[in-house]
């Protein structure tokens, strides 16, 4: 979702606007080195059969020179620390998430 909403700025919905400000502003109080995990495996997209598709954790794992289940575990706590940004965040966009809901719903 992250690269499509990147990819689709232009033309986003009320409700997406508002999802994407509450993505970055999170985003934003990650180490550069932790943005950059999840920009790999959420963001960057590669053609494969003509759609795209995220990296997987097996081509990321070398990209690390780690073994699989260590760079899934750091993805993870990754992850973790993002979410605990997230999910604040969010709250405090709440009632501008629901308003552009509610636009939506009386079109």
């Amino acid at each position: 979702m992250w690269g499509k909403l990147d990819s689709n700025m232009n033309y986003l919905t009320t409700v997406e606007e508002v999802q994407v400000k509450i993505l970055y502003k999170s985003l934003s109080k990650l180490l550069e080195e932790q943005r950059e995990v999840l920009e790999r495996k959420y963001r960057v997209f590669l053609k494969r059969q003509g759609k795209p598709n995220c990296y997987t954790d097996a081509e990321l794992h070398k990209k690390y020179g780690i073994s699989l289940l260590e760079y899934q575990e750091y993805r993870r706590r990754i992850e973790t620390v993002f979410k605990a940004y997230l999910l604040p965040i969010a709250e405090e966009y709440q009632e501008e998430l629901s308003r552009a809901i509610d636009l939506v719903h009386r079109k």
